[in-house]
């Protein structure tokens, strides 16, 4: 398990601890040599057989109808690093075909995020920067660069501000925070480990989950503006990006477990697993989002990196867990690193 590097690049790709060889095109360990860890790595410019594809035929964003005037595209968008492309899927909801891509402005693309507004935003682990598309639009209208170095996962909280979950291999991480559309960094707060995931509840407060440097995970209250936190009682194995339900229940992929933990507050410990799906030596899940129409809970998306060949994304009854779709290969889906819903899951 491992949080895909949060960072293809040489320099951030973590690999899956206890997964035996999740491995993208251009991995490489970032773990400690001290940590006992089965992983395998190849040159970013190659890719494993198993993972070998050529790109879906995409219609373009022409072909997604808005909600709303201006509103953002309907469909499930899917980070994917594999096939040695870096790209968006584009997946109609309900019967999951491919309808569209995005490629412009991305490096490796990792965490995914909608603001309120359907602007598109995008981490790029190789690019070290953070994408922000305009609803509807396939081409970068800003891009976030300064001070970030492994970016893993991006949010924004109701004024529109944007938030960077910055991995950087415990040396240390951090969380940094944008006005959107600037490129001055306003904040930057250190984490006590790697921040692998960012999300906001309905009182505007801000949770972090890191991986320590005892490769367990934990879960911290950030006040941003001035960078002081509050460690949650909660450990989980390693965390992959977080999201939130309507009843304040973090969600937490745990890539050492194999298991999606759902912490209901205060957080002191784990409520429920979830497992349907999800398979014991092989599974490598790394995020998830909730969404599926105006109910936004009604089904929870689950990027799962699985290790033995090309990954798939679940589609979780919420919160069930009982599994409505397996999207892979025949879906368009190489290595899925990221999964949102374009009506959005915040608050």
């Amino acid at each position: 398990m491992r949080y895909i590097s949060w960072g293809l690049s040489a320099a951030t790709l973590s690999l899956l601890i206890g997964c035996s060889g999740s491995t993208p095109p251009g991995a490489s360990s970032a773990l400690p040599t001290s940590v006992s860890v089965q992983d395998k790595s190849v040159s970013f410019s190659g890719m494993r057989p198993n993972v070998a594809r050529s790109s879906p035929t995409s219609e373009g964003l022409s072909a997604l109808r808005p909600r709303r005037p201006g509103g953002s595209p309907r469909g499930l968008y899917v980070a994917d690093q594999g096939a040695g492309v870096s790209r968006i899927d584009i997946l109609h909801i309900n019967t999951w075909a491919p309808v569209g891509s995005i490629t412009n402005g991305l490096k490796s693309p990792h965490g995914e995020w909608f603001d309120h507004h359907g602007n598109f935003y995008v981490t790029n682990d190789n690019g070290a920067n953070v994408t922000e598309y305009a609803p509807g639009a396939s081409t970068p209208t800003f891009t976030y660069s300064t001070g970030i170095a492994d970016p893993v996962t991006v949010v924004t909280d109701n004024s529109g501000n944007v938030y960077v979950a910055d991995f950087n291999r415990l040396n240390p991480g951090y969380v940094e925070e944008y006005a959107q559309g600037s490129n001055t960094l306003i904040q930057r707060c250190t984490v006590p480990g790697s921040p692998t995931g960012l999300t906001f509840n309905s009182s505007g407060n801000l949770y972090v989950a890191y991986l320590n440097s005892l490769y367990t995970g934990s879960i911290e209250e950030l006040t941003v503006s001035s960078c002081t936190a509050t460690t949650l009682g909660v450990t989980t194995g390693y965390p992959g990006s977080l999201a939130i339900d309507d009843h304040n229940n973090l969600i937490v992929p745990d890539q050492i477990a194999v298991t999606i933990d759902i912490i209901a507050p205060p957080y002191n410990s784990v409520t429920k697993t979830l497992t349907n799906g999800l398979v014991q030596g092989d599974s490598d899940p790394i995020a998830a989002a909730l969404g599926g129409g105006p109910k936004k809970n009604k089904w929870l998306f689950v990027a799962d990196a699985r290790n033995s060949g090309i990954g798939d994304v679940l589609v979780l009854r919420y919160p069930s867990g009982n599994v409505v779709a397996t999207l892979g290969a025949s879906n368009g889906i190489s290595w899925p690193l990221g999964v949102v819903d374009a009506r959005g899951y915040i608050p």
